[in-house]
């Protein structure tokens, strides 16, 4: 009787899960709205579109006559995008709300897990009026996936969940630049970079005031680049426990971020080519930097690190050689110190450089400020 009891139990469980209704990406837009899908080049995925989940047509354009809610899925195996070059994006004119699994574009039900293609959601959202992001579950992601997915989406204010742990290239390139009203940031759990990943992510979120931690202590060339440029009200940074790093991994990474106060200790004792190129340029509310833990440098590693910090006035370095005489600056042009071009310029008239008694007393552009004391250790 038990085990008949058991039997009966599973298969009524196994009976709801295979009637459960699929979570459809969702638009919860007002009457007048219209909405429509800008294809550039020949993509026509199957996309679908209904009012009622019930009856469903092929989506060219719509306009409603009512505040409704429009549901939409598709069966698109192999992606809905070619390339970042022909991709496509919805148009929507008026203010909406976004809700439901994005993976129901790609099964229909909202099931997948794995991102079928490169460049899969590049531009998806880009410039929409939405106000809420949908539900992004993929842990298995593809080169380019979400690039500039919600690029200049103005009006988002929290984004999505990012679960993925093992990022691809491009993976995340641009996905919030632009969006001035985003407040919360997602968690970024990701442990294993690629390439690009973070690239110029968060650019001119203007609204951002805390970051995401980043808790990846192994680097992929310019991982970080940009990420939190132009962020004008972002006051603190995350910790940055990497001590494994790569080419341009920092590359401007908190670029004109004018309200930032308090940054963390670089730990990493050897750095990579222009690992922290124009990090913090513009920052003019930094004062103090935590102890930069370098002792082997590299070829500019610290080009224009801190330009227009115009309030710095105190650092400490614990490398003991300049490093070679000369190198070709990577953005070109012109010849520079081997690590520390044009790192300390428009800096407070007066500070204090602390560093090891070996190191050499170098003035000027690309070594100690001229006004600024030296304090041995």
């Amino acid at each position: 009787m038990k085990t008949s009891l058991a039997f009966l139990l599973t298969i009524v469980v196994m009976l709801s899960s295979c009637t459960s209704e699929p979570d459809y990406l969702c638009f919860e837009v007002p009457s007048g709205a219209s909405i429509s899908l800008k294809k550039r080049s020949a993509v026509y995925p199957d996309i679908q579109y209904s009012f009622d989940k019930e009856v469903w047509n092929n989506l060219d354009s719509i306009y409603v006559t009512e505040n409704c809610r429009v549901y939409f899925k598709g069966i698109n195996p192999d992606g809905i995008n070619k390339d970042s070059f022909h991709s496509l994006h919805f148009c929507v004119s008026d203010t909406f709300k976004c809700s439901g699994n994005i993976m129901t574009l790609i099964d229909g039900v909202g099931e997948a897990t794995s991102i079928p293609c490169d460049y899969c959601f590049t531009r998806l959202f880009k410039g929409c009026p939405l106000t809420t992001a949908p539900q992004l579950p993929a842990t298995q992601l593809t080169e380019g996936c979400y690039e500039s997915m919600f690029a200049d989406c103005k009006c988002l204010t929290v984004a999505p969940e990012l679960p993925a742990t093992q990022l691809a290239e491009n993976c995340y390139y641009s996905m919030f630049k632009g969006c001035s009203s985003l407040v919360v940031a997602p968690k970024l759990p990701a442990t294993t970079l690629s390439g690009w990943c973070y690239q110029e992510m968060f650019w001119d979120c203007s609204s951002l005031t805390t970051p995401p931690q980043l808790p990846a202590t192994n680097l992929a060339i310019c991982c970080y680049r940009w990420m939190f440029s132009e962020c004008a009200n972002l006051t603190s940074a995350p910790d940055l426990p990497a001590t494994s790093l790569s080419t341009a991994c920092y590359n401007g990474m908190f670029f004109n971020c004018a309200s930032l106060t308090t940054v963390p200790t670089l730990p990493a004792n050897i750095l990579a080519p222009w690992c922290y190129s124009n990090m913090f340029v513009g920052c003019s509310s930094l004062v103090t930097i935590p102890q930069i833990k370098a002792t082997v440098l590299s070829k500019g590693c610290f080009t224009r690190m801190f330009i227009d910090c115009i309030n710095l006035k105190n650092i400490s370095v614990d490398f003991s050689y300049w490093g070679e005489t000369l190198y070709y600056d990577f953005d070109g042009g012109t010849n520079c110190p081997f690590g520390t071009h044009s790192w300390l310029d428009n800096v407070a008239l007066e500070g204090t450089f602390i560093c090891p008694a070996a190191l050499p007393e170098q003035r000027g552009q690309g070594f100690i400020p001229n006004g600024w004391k030296i304090e041995r250790k």
